[in-house]
């Protein structure tokens, strides 16, 4: 691995890390979402399925409150939320599983 390798992924965690902090502050606002854009770690504008990935993968980040965000409702009245529930959902691999699992 070249050094120009390990210097972006560095910076990539360091920028995942930053959109991380911003999330844990405010979870349920926009502005993580707009720092997460400003970073480069989400696209402009953000998709749900990015939004569902960054909180899926990132590590670090508060359970409760990716909880809190993926819950908001009802369905009707928040639908990106209910996107980003949806896409979050289809990231985990259910093959091979029992429901009692």
């Amino acid at each position: 691995r070249t050094t120009k390798v390990l210097h972006e992924r560095k910076k990539r965690k360091h920028q995942l890390a930053l959109a991380a902090v911003e999330f844990s502050k405010r979870p349920m606002g926009n502005e993580w979402v707009q720092a997460a854009e400003r970073l480069g770690v989400l696209p402009t504008p953000a998709t749900t399925f990015a939004i569902a990935t960054f909180l899926y993968s990132t590590p670090k980040l508060d359970k409760v409150k990716i909880g809190l965000y993926l819950s908001k409702g009802p369905k009707e009245k928040y639908p990106f939320y209910a996107e980003v529930l949806d896409c979050f959902v289809s990231l985990f691999d259910f093959r091979g599983k029992h429901f009692s699992e």
